[in-house]
């Protein structure tokens, strides 16, 4: 019963410190217009900041955006781009009239925006939407969640480690005095 308990401990330590280490690459991806971008895909959590501009979605919403190349959009495309807003990034989706340029330069002209969009403010076309995960998202990556969700569970391995290795060290040390003290042999009787 003891061996499973730990073998259930060293499970849950392994499925945290993985876990932590999700939610850290997670926060080392932002982009420099503020969002997640893990490889091709930028994923784009759904709130009350950005519902109006992307209103076929629920707040709350979790959207993953496919990047994609000059020679993969093409005119009457749904595409996702940065804009601002109030001096902040924001994104922004809609029909793409016509392009100009080529994979490093770029402009592309939008049905709703009346200027034109550079090619390193394109992000791309929508890949996938996953329902309710925004918020999660939202919550894993805030400074609180972060805090209570992240360090405080690795905190708590790290102090059970700790305590682990001072039972062991005190075991040990236990193990050395009996090894150490002489053996008192009792004398033969004749």
């Amino acid at each position: 019963m003891k061996t499973v308990g730990k073998i259930l401990i060293g499970i849950l330590e392994a499925i945290i410190v993985l876990y932590a280490i999700f939610v850290i690459v997670l926060m080392l991806s932002y982009n420099e217009f503020g969002y997640t971008e893990v490889g091709d895909h930028t994923f784009v959590s759904i709130n009350d900041q950005n519902i109006t501009e992307l209103s076929d979605f629920k707040e709350g919403d979790l959207i993953s955006i496919k990047s994609k190349t000059y020679n993969e959009i093409n005119a009457g495309d749904e595409v996702y781009y940065y804009a601002t807003l109030n001096d902040e990034y924001i994104i922004v989706k809609d029909k793409l009239l016509e392009k100009d340029g080529n994979n490093r330069e770029a402009v592309y002209n939008f049905e709703h925006n009346d200027s034109m969009v550079t090619y390193d403010r394109i992000i791309g076309t929508f890949e996938k939407n996953y329902e309710g995960k925004g918020k999660i998202y939202d919550i894993l990556l805030s400074t609180v969640g972060f805090l209570l969700l992240v360090i405080l569970p690795v905190l708590v391995i790290f102090i059970y480690q700790v305590y682990k290795f001072v039972l062991l060290v005190k075991e040990d040390k236990e193990l050395t005095k009996q090894e150490a003290s002489p053996i008192k042999l009792k004398p033969r009787e004749k």
